[in-house]
């Protein structure tokens, strides 16, 4: 007990509280496997640079521009808790340094699931 052991990605993204749904994602992609690898690939590339616009945007604009890309982004593949906090940055409810802080930790752990899942 109290051992940290890995969990494996297919038990992972059965539990609530996964960093992703793959079911959500299967339903988007109506289970072509393929397409599912194209789309998380693309998430963890474009996640990363909208995340970075997200953080240098000085204006409201710009700001609510980048969270909105990544709300759609994380939608798109069933990364709820990403979702969610990005939609509350680009309503300005969060965008403070805690809520952009929040963010880049839910990010941090979608992208490690995905990349786990794609075996990379």
């Amino acid at each position: 007990m109290g051992e940290n052991r890995e969990i494996p990605v297919d038990v992972a993204a059965d539990r609530p509280g996964a960093a992703v749904d793959l079911s959500h994602l299967e339903g988007q992609t109506g289970g072509d496997d393929r397409l599912a690898r194209e789309v998380l690939g693309l998430f963890v590339t474009r996640v990363a640079a909208d995340f970075e616009r997200l953080k240098s945007a000085t204006d409201p604009a710009g700001r609510h521009a980048a969270a909105h890309t990544i709300v759609g982004s994380a939608r798109a593949i069933g990364a709820t808790a990403v979702a969610t906090i990005a939609s509350e940055i680009a309503e300005a409810r969060a965008a403070d340094a805690d809520g952009i802080e929040a963010l880049g930790e839910a990010i941090a752990e979608a992208r490690r699931f995905v990349l786990a899942h794609l075996g990379g």
